[in-house]
């Protein structure tokens, strides 16, 4: 692949994915082109609501051994902590950093991530100046090669100032003073961005002080309006040009592991300005998931995708439920059935 792209498991969601699904992650990305993998599942009360506690100790272990895992197959390992400091507190900001180095020295991670996405804060006048401390502080308390932040506001989206309140006049030119060597997540036009043109790109470059790193949420299916769809469209084809003016590609998969792939297999060819045709899309997915599978979802994309679980009667559910037992049980239709049994159900907390 021509950009530095990978996945940023940055999604709400529980159960988080199990042991099996991400340990399947390093591998299937160096096969497929990809560099990096970002940990930073919101559900993770360890990166987020209790940043300041360490993991259990079987919990430590698991990242340990999917770092290693990483590093077998030459993928940058990262990962994303978002202490929530609300209040600017002096105490907590100095708790932040050392929390930071911590998790640096525990896990050794090639990419640290600072993200302080879909926070609300008590008082917000001084939070550009708190994060960019913090950016400073947090950079020279790791080691790894790569440090990216991700901003309150990661996108000119209306609905984070709905959110989240307005933009204090200062913010961007505030953390725009951030070191150069800092990279800065951005999600596009839109939080949920369906594609990204030069004017974007360099709107986003002009706020931030440099070039974005694009953080791009499709296939994420946690918000409300995807939450009961399977976004397993590819990629619609991106400006080649786009490459050269970004410093990385991010990508936020769906709450269903194995599906995410799926997607996730087209971007090398969306990035390189291909755009796929119906057989050459259905037979990438057989070649994942194989044919019976891959003629199930290109069959039925239009109800999996497009009308999605509240839009589809009982006896639609229970006529795709009958056809999916058709095909030999496996980790890509057993996802496909539990979407169906509910079990992917909206998270209240994610609130864009």
């Amino acid at each position: 692949m021509n950009a530095y792209a990978g996945v940023i498991e940055g999604f709400y969601g529980i159960p988080l994915w199990d042991r099996g699904s991400r340990l399947s992650y390093p591998s299937w990305l160096r096969e497929h082109g990809f560099s990096f993998y970002i940990y930073a599942p919101k559900n993770d009360v360890f990166l987020r609501k209790q940043w300041s506690d360490d993991w259990p100790e079987s919990e430590r272990r698991l990242l340990s051994e999917f770092r290693e895992e990483c590093r077998i197959n030459r993928i940058d390992f990262g990962i994303g902590f978002s202490p929530v400091i609300k209040d600017g507190s002096a105490e907590k900001k100095e708790l932040a950093v050392r929390r930071a180095g911590e998790i640096d020295s525990l896990l050794h991670p090639e990419i640290f991530a600072f993200l302080a996405d879909d926070i609300r804060f008590e008082e917000r006048s001084f939070i550009a100046r708190d994060q960019l401390e913090l950016i400073r502080r947090m950079r020279g308390s790791v080691s790894s090669g790569k440090f990216i932040f991700c901003p309150t506001y990661y996108s000119f989206d209306p609905i984070l100032e709905k959110l989240f309140g307005c933009v204090p006049g200062d913010y961007f030119s505030e953390i725009s003073e951030a070191p150069s060597c800092i990279d800065m997540f951005w999600t596009g036009a839109k939080v949920c961005s369906d594609n990204y043109s030069l004017d974007d790109i360099e709107s986003a470059a002009k706020a931030l002080g440099r070039k974005p790193f694009i953080w791009d949420n499709y296939p994420v299916n946690d918000g409300k309006s995807r939450a009961g769809r399977l976004l397993l469209k590819p990629y619609a084809c991106r400006d080649r040009r786009i490459v050269s003016r970004i410093a990385g590609y991010a990508v936020n998969p769906m709450r269903e592991a194995h599906l995410s792939k799926l997607v996730l297999c087209t971007l090398p060819f969306a990035i390189s300005g291909e755009t796929l045709g119906s057989e050459e899309w259905k037979r990438l997915i057989a070649e994942e998931a194989g044919t019976g599978n891959a003629a199930f979802i290109t069959r039925n994309i239009g109800r999996l995708q497009g009308a999605g679980l509240g839009q589809l009667s009982d006896n639609e559910t229970s006529q795709l439920k009958s056809e999916l037992a058709q095909i030999s049980p496996d980790k890509f239709n057993r996802e496909i059935s539990a979407f169906f049994d509910g079990e992917y159900r909206f998270n209240p907390e994610c609130l864009t």
